[in-house]
């Protein structure tokens, strides 16, 4: 069962990505 593993990694990836942005705006402020 790789989809169940795949899918968990996957959520994990999302949050340092949407947190990325927010790291990025406050690097231009």
């Amino acid at each position: 069962h790789q989809t169940g593993p795949q899918i968990g990694r996957g959520r994990n990836f999302i949050p340092p990505i949407k947190r990325a942005p927010k790291v990025f705006g406050r690097d231009k402020l």
